[in-house]
């Protein structure tokens, strides 16, 4: 019964194979039913299929590992004579669909064997299951033999094998068959000349060499040579390191013979053309900036090829092209040496006194021009006990993110993080790949880290961390004597948030501006964070309108960087004394700020150092409204010390003198809500301390030992009283 539905089966996939292979033909991709009732065979092994052949058809399926070509064969065994016809073996994918031998443009060719021919070369292009279709007309048979080898690399060629100026010749194949594809290995970039000579010349085939990329390319062949010619052909190619295949198809005579060589191509080569570590002019490796940093400069190893293990040179090219970066360089012997893609030579630990490695580099216009040049790798006896290299440190990292230790702009022996071994005994962390993290219980505090070179024990990185918020770039210095003399007196903490010295409207020096004053939109709510938000976001918008700038104001999380041109203040408030006040973070990360008339610092309440507005001692400062990018303003005083008289850039009187000024306590009851700053100043014959931060406040001590405490907000482009506290 089972070979009943066998065969039903088959025939049913024969009629539907056939019918799409006619009337799909140019569509390899129509929609196909894939077998499930089939023979398993295995690669690079002769398996006998006779038995599995049902009415003359068969199908058969085998696993594939990886993008490969493979020579597909099938042998029949007969007491007369064996014939194969064209579409006796047909070559199917993992969705069972006829495949192309070689998928890559303009090659229509279907994985269909020639008339006459019993084997064919097909592309695999990845890892899965393939089938094979064999219908053969079994008559005479006794014995049906199906193969599957893979093509293997016949050779790997490494030119460090061969003389420097060595123009080698690679006899890839000869034969008469219909079609070959060979496989070779190349370990370094290299000019090949291509050369076919064929005994007929009036013989047509396709030639075809192609590069298996990785995997995780996006293409599984590389396209190099895809041409149909006729006799013989000749041609020169730059092929970097890789596996290649190269081979032809669709010979049109048969019995005709082909030989197909491969011979390198070397027109400039000589170790003079590279040059280690020039001058003390030209930036130079490690061995010269770190390992001989001690040594006299005029009496360091310039220009020579001894390397101490751990250490580098780094290679000029002179001649041809300049840059390292147009070169592919490559080590005769990566355990003891290897070479970047920047030219620059590491020397490896070693076991012995010392090792010699070649260096070769490639020119990647022209790959005929090769160039090699011996180093010799010497073992260092020093230890960090004896002779020790400190290279020291300092940087920043904020919380909550992952930071590289960053060595760019150190002399270190060579810039790779995983080569150091990276410790830590604070309450910071780093992996074995140079990456620190931190949480903000470390903000303001600094960390220690060390990391011991892998490669040469005598040398140690101490990295001094410093944790803050995230920075920008575009934060301003920390710069206090900008701040003093008259301006300390009138400018406040919102223009110290600003940058902003000045009103732009009449250059002179802005007394406490007021957030929403320049746009007329300034609110009595200071401790609503909206309101706040509202009035600064209306002075942006006036002053991009009125001046035609760009200026940013926005909303922004505590550990978000700011975009460029911005950066991070803060805003807080105060229930108790109805007042709000601003910080801004200067360029090392700290955070600094300007209560009323008092000068510019960058301390807490406590005497510590601000490292973060929202946890710092704020005095009576008790809400965190948030945190805010901004463009400055940058409308700044030429200079303090230019400044000759307070009238020349101050319209207000000064608000605030040196001391709390007593009056008597019934002058009080004079002072109403709604009076102006000079109806007080000639009520009380005075003005008080100004003690506010950000809005207008005033004290006053009384007779009677109470304190009076007057608040002014805006109204009507003048400061009115909006509250009185007597305590």
């Amino acid at each position: 019964m089972k070979k009943i539905f066998r065969k039903i089966l088959i025939m049913l996939i024969i009629t539907l194979g056939l019918a799409l292979f006619v009337s799909n033909i140019s569509d390899a991709h129509a929609a196909s039913i894939i077998p499930t009732d089939c023979t398993t065979i295995y690669t690079n092994a002769n398996n006998d299929i006779t038995s599995d052949i049902d009415n003359n058809f068969g199908i058969f399926k085998f696993k594939n590992y990886g993008n490969r070509f493979v020579e597909v064969a099938l042998t029949a065994t007969s007491v007369k004579e064996t014939v194969y016809p064209a579409s006796c073996i047909q070559i199917k994918d993992t969705n069972y669909q006829l495949m192309k031998k070689c998928d890559i443009s303009n090659f229509n060719t279907l994985a269909i064997n020639s008339d006459g021919s019993n084997y064919m070369y097909v592309f695999l292009p990845s890892s899965g299951t393939y089938y094979i279709d064999v219908n053969y007309d079994m008559t005479n048979i006794s014995k049906l033999v199906l193969r599957v080898s893979i093509v293997n690399s016949f050779q790997a060629f490494n030119m460090f094998d061969y003389g420097e100026s060595e123009n080698f010749k690679i006899d890839v194949l000869h034969n008469s068959k219909i079609e070959e594809v060979k496989q070779f290995t190349l370990l370094q970039a290299s000019q090949f000349k291509i050369e076919t000579n064929v005994n007929n010349n009036s013989a047509s085939y396709r030639l075809v060499l192609v590069r298996l990329n990785a995997l995780n390319s996006e293409e599984a062949i590389s396209s190099i040579i895809n041409i149909d010619t006729i006799g013989n052909y000749s041609t020169t190619v730059n092929l970097i390191e890789g596996t290649y295949c190269i081979g032809y198809y669709n010979l049109n005579i048969k019995n005709s013979a082909i030989d197909l060589s491969l011979t390198r191509n070397i027109t400039s080569y000589g170790s003079s053309h590279l040059i280690p570590d020039p001058d003390k002019k030209t930036p130079c490796g490690s061995q010269i900036t770190v390992d001989e940093k001690e040594i006299n400069a005029d009496s360091r190893s310039y220009r020579q090829n001894t390397i101490t293990e751990g250490f580098t040179r780094l290679i000029y090219v002179n001649g041809g092209s300049n840059s390292r970066l147009n070169y592919y360089w490559y080590s005769s012997n990566e355990n003891v040496a290897i070479i970047t893609d920047y030219g620059t030579v590491l020397a490896l630990p070693i076991n012995t006194s010392q090792e010699t490695v070649k260096i070769m580099a490639i020119d990647k216009n022209n790959m005929s021009n090769c160039y090699i040049k011996e180093f010799v790798i010497k073992n260092d006896s020093k230890t960090y006990a004896t002779d020790p290299i400190d290279i020291n440190l300092d940087m920043y990292v904020s919380p909550y993110k992952y930071t590289y230790i960053d060595l760019s702009n150190v002399d270190v022996p060579i810039n790779l993080l995983q080569l150091y071994s990276w410790r830590t005994d604070d309450n910071i962390t780093v992996d074995g790949w140079g990456r620190i993290y931190a949480r903000d219980n470390q903000l303001g505090k600094k960390a220690n880290i060390v990391g011991t070179y892998l490669y040469n024990e005598k040398v140690k990185i101490h990295v001094s961390v410093l944790c803050m918020l995230p920075l920008s770039g575009y934060e301003l210095d920390y710069e206090p004597n900008l701040w003093g003399g008259i301006v300390e007196n009138n400018v406040n903490c919102y223009g110290y948030a600003l940058n902003n010295q000045l009103d732009p409207k009449t250059s002179t020096l802005w007394f406490k501006q007021q957030p929403g004053e320049f746009a007329n939109a300034e609110t009595n709510d200071i401790t609503n964070e909206v309101a706040m938000y509202n009035a600064v976001k209306a002075d942006f918008d006036a002053y991009n309108k009125k001046y035609g700038t760009n200026l940013i104001f926005e909303r922004i999380g505590k550990y978000d960087i700011c975009p460029e041109g911005t950066y991070k203040v803060a805003l807080v408030a105060s229930t108790i004394d109805q007042d709000y006040h601003w910080y801004r973070q200067d360029s090392d990360g700290y955070w600094s700020h300007k209560r009323g008339r008092l000068p510019v610092t960058r301390y807490d309440a406590d005497g510590n150092l601000i490292a973060d507005p929202e946890t710092c001692n704020r005095d009576t400062y008790d809400i965190f409204l948030g945190f805010y990018m901004i463009s400055p303003w940058n409308n700044m005083a030429i200079s303090t010390m230019s400044i000759s008289s307070i009238d020349d850039f101050v319209n207000e009187p000064i608000l605030g003198i040196d001391s709390v000024p007593t009056i008597s306590s019934h002058l009080v009851e004079s002072i109403k809500v709604g009076m102006t700053i000079d109806e007080v100043s000639f009520n009380l014959g005075t003005l008080g301390y100004l003690s506010g931060s950000g809005a207008i406040i005033h004290q006053y001590y009384l007779n009677d030992g109470r304190t009076l405490i007057v608040h002014y907000a805006y109204d009507n482009e003048t400061y009115v009283i909006s509250k009185i506290i007597v305590d």
